[in-house]
């Protein structure tokens, strides 16, 4: 152990992730990060074979640092929670079960934070194709690219950007007392919980930082059906968070949800006024080729024109999906109070 040693706890919750446990494992135990440190892996009582592979890695490589902790509210948040309540480390870096930290992240996201002063830092998360074909191919870019996400810096950063301060960063880096601080992880979120934490870091005037020496591959899906039911969930989700932090709400949560509501009205409309009729078709024609431009350049950018069609309707079930997920959550709210 080096003479300035500060224990280090990594939490990985995850559910059902049989498939890549053992890969975000096996990059862990590959850092270059000079002193030990430990590993918890917080089940959310999985259907599949995760907690199997889990322990047959940990017997495999004799990696006793690795622990495995049950999480029975099944939940993220509350997964995050109780992995950092038992966490022995001082630092505290939150792991995916879909994210493959580059061998240095460890290292460096430690020594980011303590030279820097900062309460959380965090780096870029670049997207992986789940399987090698077009659909993960496109989902992966999709996912990356700024006309499907908006401004979100750590999914649309590349190494060659400048670090700076940032709304949020996935896979943040901080200090096992900040989280007692803000009293953990909100459990009422199931979702959008890294971006309510960060906001609650940034209100009380704490800094999070965006660097891209920190990088992380992140399995994307692997089929539209399980894109559509993330961004789904993303767009439910995020406005149940605003309805707690308002102040946290940024253009882009917005645009999706407003293209929506806007096509739908002068859709109804249509069936009686010319106008609305126009309106329609110029709004629509206006995506699509938006759309189109963007699948082009993206297929282009990434060396495979074959990909741009693909991307196409990426972008669609992205937008729709989380537009149509934000709007399912106000009118669930609605029906909670009329009842």
């Amino acid at each position: 152990m080096s003479p300035n040693f500060i224990s280090v706890s990594v939490i990985i919750p995850c559910r059902n992730e049989g498939r890549f446990i053992k890969r975000v494992l096996q990059r862990l135990l590959e850092q270059d990060y000079s002193d030990p440190f430990e590993i918890l892996v917080v089940d959310a009582m999985s259907r599949d074979d995760t907690v199997h592979q889990v322990k047959s890695f940990i017997e495999k490589m004799n990696a006793k640092h690795i622990k495995i902790i049950s999480n029975e509210k099944i939940i993220i948040p509350a997964g995050l929670n109780i992995g950092i309540k038992n966490a022995v480390g001082e630092i505290v870096i939150r792991m995916d079960g879909h994210a493959l930290p580059q061998r240095d992240y460890v290292r460096k996201a430690v020594n980011t934070l303590l030279e820097s002063g900062y309460d959380v830092v965090g780096g870029i998360c670049k997207s992986v194709p789940a399987a090698d074909n077009n659909w993960a191919k496109a989902i992966s870019i999709g996912i990356s690219y700024i006309f499907g996400v908006g401004d979100s810096r750590f999914r649309i950063a590349n190494s060659q950007q400048s670090a700076c301060f940032v709304d949020t960063v996935p896979f943040g880096c901080f200090k096992k007392s900040l989280w007692k601080e803000l009293g953990g992880f909100d459990e009422s979120l199931l979702t959008n919980e890294d971006y309510d934490f960060n906001y609650r870091v940034r209100k009380k005037d704490g800094t999070v930082y965006l660097t891209p020496e920190l990088v992380t591959e992140y399995v994307a899906r692997s089929s539209l059906a399980e894109l559509a039911k993330q961004y789904f969930r993303y767009g439910k989700w995020k406005f149940r968070m605003l309805l707690k932090q308002p102040r946290s709400i940024r253009l882009r949560h917005f645009v999706p949800p407003i293209f929506l509501l806007v096509l739908f009205l002068t859709g109804v409309l249509s069936m009686s006024l010319i106008s609305a009729s126009i309106l329609f078709v110029v709004l629509l024609a206006t995506y699509l080729m938006a759309n189109l431009v963007a699948a082009v350049h993206a297929s282009q950018k990434n060396k495979n024109l074959r990909l741009f069609p693909y991307l196409i309707i990426v972008f669609i079930i992205m937008h729709f999906s989380w537009g149509g997920g934000f709007w399912y959550s106000i009118f669930e709210q609605i029906g909670r109070k009329k009842s």
